[in-house]
């Protein structure tokens, strides 16, 4: 499995997500609703209708993406 910074390429990590193939975690999350999602720094954690959650690090760039959506426009904020 990979490690480190950089793009997965949609690759499964198996150093993240040990005890899971690709197919059976892709199981899991298949067809389930978010249904509530909290976040702390770039630490997102999503609760699924099925009582699971899903702990998600979004890396450096901050960035969430999602297979077959076009990725957002990145927009500039100043404070």
């Amino acid at each position: 499995g990979e490690q480190g910074g950089g793009p997965r390429e949609g690759l499964f990590d198996e150093k993240v997500i040990e005890g899971e193939t690709a197919k059976s975690f892709s199981g899991k999350l298949e067809g389930r609703r978010i249904v509530a999602a909290k976040r702390k720094g770039k630490q997102l954690w999503l609760v699924l209708d099925s009582g699971a959650g899903l702990l998600v690090h979004n890396g450096m760039t901050g960035a969430l993406l999602v297979r077959g959506e076009a990725a957002p426009a990145y927009k500039n904020a100043k404070f």
